[in-house]
């Protein structure tokens, strides 16, 4: 049986969340992926994962930084208001085009950002990730 990896990827560019979801489909073509243009929307759907009707495989979390409305770093502060149990699910990293070594440095120091990642997002990115995670697989 194939390995399922899901992703959940947030940029308010919708180009962006197609090329990367096209690049995971490219390694992973069985990959489970949401995808959200407004990050108030995506913390909605990873919060409802405390219901226990909506079942949410752990996952990878994609967030680009600079978006309207909020920001990435914005819902780094939402998101660490969610339980443990819950952010424990995911893996977050930040996907950017930013080089800024401010922005780098301010993820390295958010205990829930598990990596910085510059845009472009390529397959042997996508490989890193899933392999040097500790999410399991479902299967």
């Amino acid at each position: 049986m194939n390995e399922q990896h899901s992703f959940v990827i947030i940029d308010d560019v919708a180009m962006n969340n197609l090329l990367t979801r096209l690049i995971i489909k490219s390694v992973y073509p069985d990959a489970r992926i949401v995808e959200f243009t407004d990050s108030q929307s995506a913390l909605t759907y990873l919060a409802g994962a405390t219901e226990p009707e909506t079942e949410h495989p752990d996952a990878i979390i994609l967030l680009d930084i600079y978006m309207p409305i909020i920001d990435g770093w914005a819902f780094l502060d939402k998101f660490n208001s969610l339980p443990q149990n819950l952010k424990n699910k995911y893996k977050l990293y930040i996907l950017s085009s930013s080089i800024s070594k401010q922005d780098q440095e301010k993820a390295d120091n958010n205990a829930n950002v598990a990596g910085y990642i510059i845009k472009p997002f390529t397959k042997d990115t996508i490989r890193n990730l899933v392999e040097n995670t500790n999410l399991p697989k479902i299967l």
